[in-house]
């Protein structure tokens, strides 16, 4: 994935960075990043993005094609970014993230699909606690509670992508048809 060696390169190495799923198959890989003030510009987003931020106290401004999104991160948050649409987040303060980047088409959909909807994390808790319970698990090499935090973060995102927007909230709700590849 393109965008990985792009976060790399305005980021800096990860502390930690290893493939999700099967070692041979990349569909998904997740990250931890350690930095102070940066800057992420994503100019070919090849993959869906989940960030979670592990550290509370920074300012993060995201920007998108005419939208963006500012706030103060709080240890937990968690942010969908949709592929096929050029970002730049801006971080202020010492931020520790972690990063799950998944190829679209391991969820059925394509790379360019720019599906409606600021990129937020849903109304309800289980985005936030799939990509926790997926963080703690690998890095435990706890394979069968990675790969039930998988699936579980799978459908979250699955839900979040497909659905309609609601303008108003900024949120996206939903389900996805999958060609097979992943039961939502």
């Amino acid at each position: 994935m393109k965008i990985i060696q792009q976060t790399i390169a305005s980021l800096g190495s990860p502390m930690w960075i290893e493939p999700l799923e099967r070692p041979d198959n990349s569909a998904a890989v997740i990250a931890r990043w350690r930095h102070l003030n940066g800057r992420l510009r994503i100019s070919t987003a090849d993959a869906i993005r989940v960030c979670l931020s592990l550290s509370t106290g920074q300012q993060v401004r995201h920007a998108e094609r005419d939208r963006s999104l500012s706030k103060s991160v709080l240890a937990g948050d968690v942010i969908v970014l949709r592929p096929g649409i050029p970002t730049e987040t801006t971080l202020e303060g010492d931020a520790e993230v972690v990063q799950i980047f998944i190829e679209p088409e391991s969820l059925g959909l394509v790379s360019s699909n720019t599906a409606a909807g600021t990129p937020v994390a849903p109304l309800g808790d289980a985005l936030k606690r799939a990509a926790i319970q997926l963080f703690v698990a690998a890095r435990q090499d706890d394979w069968r509670s990675r790969r039930v935090a998988e699936v579980r973060l799978w459908h979250a995102v699955c839900d979040l992508l497909t659905a309609a927007a609601d303008d108003e909230r900024g949120y996206v709700h939903g389900a996805l048809a999958t060609n097979g590849r992943l039961p939502c």
